[in-house]
């Protein structure tokens, strides 16, 4: 997955999180408009059954971007449904996105941890060498 946002913030301790305390949004994160058209012969194909059926994640990714960026109000006249079906859309959408990003931002937490934990084994690795060397002596 590519990055859709860039500049989260520089980690910290994120260990409480849940419902109540999510994890933090970060500079450069805004919700993008919605002007996306949604493919519906894309959505058609989809089997929703067999997605949860067979806990078929890719599907999901094959189709995340179509729903998340779509904009409902060009796709169908919102009069023509309960307002709050709407708005569950809507708020399905924001929650997707915002997951994402989340997403996001935990694989880049997770890369730049690994680096340094990669720069630490190393300089352990040379004051190792270095104290060998030593008792050489």
């Amino acid at each position: 997955m590519t990055s859709m946002h860039a500049g989260y913030g520089t980690g910290g301790n994120y260990g409480n999180q849940g419902p109540n305390n999510p994890p933090p949004v970060g500079p450069g994160f805004a919700f993008r408009r919605r002007q996306e058209r949604l493919d519906w012969r894309k959505l058609g194909a989809v089997d929703v059954d067999r997605i949860s059926r067979e806990l078929d994640y890719r599907a999901l990714q094959d189709n995340v971007m179509n729903v998340t960026f779509c904009n409902i109000d060009q796709e169908i006249d919102p009069r023509t449904l309960d307002p709050n079906f709407v708005k569950l859309f809507k708020l399905a959408q924001l929650t997707i996105e915002y997951l994402l990003h989340s997403q996001q931002y935990l694989t880049d937490t997770i890369l730049r941890m690994e680096t340094q934990l990669r720069k630490v084994g190393d300089h352990r690795h040379n004051a190792i060498n270095i104290l060998d060397h030593r008792e050489d002596e």
